[in-house]
């Protein structure tokens, strides 16, 4: 209680956890009685929010990049109280007109609205301490955002990739374009599977680090010779380092996530100068992988529990349709069987 007020904290999965976020957010209020909260406090804040919450990684990372732009614009010592409605409207405006300096445009709306959501963010973790009386984020208007098609490709156009791949003596980075399209994958998401999470003799797949909740996916027979290429390079290549031993051991190279998640950049932006081929990026075989299930016939409900989405407000009543195992394996051999029984789409 406080003031006479109930509040609730984070989810933290351990009480050790629930207790340093209580003690930290304690501290933090006691700070807030002797001065005014600055706005590097309050950045501060949000990264203490985001550790204790147990959020990954690339949150910060994202959060870190947000504001080194936010204190390029103001001085980190200027108390959050000063920052009003007008000043985040200058610096709405200023960004606007902001041209980059390697690609000569303008910064887009989209980013300038990924400025204001780190901002935003910052405002409401002092709300909530009680150092502001409001948030001036929300009193501004936000840039308009350009619609863009994400990039994707049709099953006939990564067949075709494959191909030019595998003939061009690219067969392990073959099966890294083929197994991301296969399974719909986040780059961190691949990132952070073990060897042990891949069980060919259950036929599963365990996503243990997403976004949202940890999935399975099921292991089509067709999917299995492509695993099993995967496996037996596993600690083979002696470009990179493999951490881990026996089912600990990662199915990338890279002694962090963030060198993994780069190897897969660098693989398919080799492969993309090298076809010419400018839509070939990790999260355009994401979007692939949804929209192949989709025109298959799919349900929505079914794609979801696949790619580890979560169902939008529109669709609520999705979340008491029962996803049977059936129903997920079927969607799963759409890429591995056309028909006839035969293999859709091959592994060298």
């Amino acid at each position: 209680m406080e003031h006479g007020r109930q509040r609730r904290g984070p989810t933290v999965s351990t009480e050790q956890g629930a207790h340093e976020w209580a003690v930290a957010m304690r501290a933090s209020a006691e700070r807030g009685k002797i001065g005014n909260l600055t706005l590097g406090d309050g950045m501060n804040l949000v990264r203490a929010d985001v550790k204790l919450t147990g959020r990954r990684d690339g949150t910060l990372r994202w959060y870190e990049g947000q504001f080194r732009v936010l204190g390029r614009a103001w001085d980190l010592a200027m108390p959050l109280s000063q920052l009003d409605r007008r000043q985040v409207a200058w610096f709405v405006e200023r960004r606007a007109q902001h041209v980059d300096r390697e690609t000569g445009k303008r910064v887009s709306g989209s980013t300038i609205r990924m400025h204001l959501r780190a901002l935003g963010r910052i405002f409401v973790l002092a709300l909530r301490e009680g150092y502001v009386g409001e948030n001036p984020v929300l009193r501004v208007r936000k840039p308009a955002v350009e619609e863009k098609a994400p990039d994707r490709f049709s099953f006939e156009e990564v067949e075709e990739i494959l191909g030019q791949m595998r003939g061009s003596r690219g067969a392990r980075d073959a099966d890294l374009v083929q197994f991301l399209f296969a399974t719909g994958l986040r780059r961190t998401e691949l990132a952070h599977v073990r060897v042990g999470d891949v069980n060919i003799k259950s036929r599963e797949l365990h996503v243990r680090h997403g976004k949202r909740r940890p999935r399975v996916l099921p292991v089509p027979d067709g999917m299995v010779p492509l695993l099993e290429h995967l496996l037996s390079r596993v600690g083979q290549d002696k470009r990179g380092e493999w951490p881990g031993e026996g089912p600990e051991r990662y199915l990338l190279p890279g002694a962090t996530e963030q060198r993994r998640g780069a190897f897969v950049d660098r693989t398919l932006k080799r492969w993309k100068d090298k076809l010419s081929e400018g839509r070939l990026h990790p999260h355009a075989l994401r979007h692939s992988f949804i929209t192949y299930l989709a025109r298959r016939g799919v349900p929505e409900h079914v794609i979801a529990r696949l790619s580890g989405h979560k169902l939008s407000a529109s669709s609520i009543t999705q979340h008491y349709v029962g996803v049977h195992g059936p129903q997920v394996r079927a969607a799963m051999a759409c890429f591995w069987d056309d028909g006839r029984g035969e293999a859709a789409i091959g592994v060298a």
